[in-house]
């Protein structure tokens, strides 16, 4: 277990080979979350220069590709914490292990031989136990990048599934289209026949049109004749206006003269109805003079 010169063990030589293999892995890691984020960040400033050049809104492609670069940056950020973690972790390791090489550094330097081997064994122990750290660390992070390439799966999927959909969408509405083109096509072809009908119902319109322009000639006549009648008659109306406006005077002057002749007559029955005594007193001339 012990190594041949400086008294190594086999424990320390493996953990300083895991720790070396996992600051390479992190290394490689770090650098391709930063390609990543990098990456992302182009395309989204491609397509927001492409928007903005076009002046137009997300499209149904560009919404799918929205949803592509947030499940890209979700893994980004879950890359980034977890290399966050197994930095920490391999960082107290480096620590832990500079203090056994440390504590490994004065047992050497001089002890009682019982003392010096058990504090060998315990110094194994802590080696082992750190040792054990790095490798739960490294099965952690492999579990995480297999839960990331899971979600990576089932994102596919999911794109796949809105692709069969977006495909499936395109082949109806080519479908409605090849549908539209056939009814076009007949209608194209019943083009010439509806041309001909036109033709005709052209010419028949234009002998109907001959006709209402004679009819219209002579109801133009006719309204001419019918107007001048209708000036005639309105002066005539006119003229008989006039003279009813005078005969109705004429009559308001004879019910005048009715009333006059009416009381006049009804005075002269009073004076015929009385004696001839009383009407020749003289009281009674004075209440026929005052009448």
């Amino acid at each position: 277990m012990q190594g041949a010169g400086n008294g190594a063990t086999f424990c320390s030589i493996r953990l300083d080979q895991e720790l070396q293999a996992r600051v390479d892995s992190l290394q490689m890691q770090g650098l391709s979350l930063f390609d990543k984020i990098s990456q992302l960040c182009t395309k989204l400033l491609d397509l927001i220069k492409r928007k903005k050049l076009e002046n137009e809104s997300f499209s149904g492609n560009d919404v799918l590709t929205v949803s592509d670069y947030t499940f890209e940056y979700q893994s980004i950020k879950g890359g980034i914490e977890s290399l966050k973690r197994s930095l920490k972790t391999i960082k107290s390791v480096l620590n832990e292990k500079l203090n056994v090489q440390e504590q490994s550094g004065e047992i050497a330097a001089g002890s009682s031989p019982s003392r010096e081997e058990t504090d060998d064994f315990e110094l194994k122990l802590k080696e082992e136990a750190m040792l054990s750290r790095v490798l739960k660390e490294a099965v952690l992070s492999k579990e995480l990048d297999i839960e990331q390439l899971e979600a990576v799966l089932a994102s596919s999927l999911r794109i796949q599934d809105v692709m069969r959909n977006e495909i499936q969408r395109v082949q109806d509405e080519l479908s409605c289209i090849t549908h539209k083109a056939k009814q076009l096509e007949l209608q194209v072809s019943k083009k010439d026949e509806a041309m001909n009908e036109i033709q005709q119902d052209f010419q028949e319109s234009a002998k109907e049109l001959a006709a209402l322009r004679g009819a219209l000639k002579t109801v133009t006549e006719e309204r001419d004749l019918s107007w001048q009648e209708a000036k005639k008659l309105r002066r005539n109306m006119s003229i008989m206006q006039n003279e009813v406006v005078s005969l109705k005077k004429k009559i308001e002057a004879l019910d005048e003269d009715i009333l006059v002749k009416e009381g006049q007559i009804t005075i002269l029955q009073d004076s015929i109805d009385k004696p001839f005594d009383i009407i020749c007193s003289p009281r009674s001339l004075r209440e026929f003079d005052m009448e």
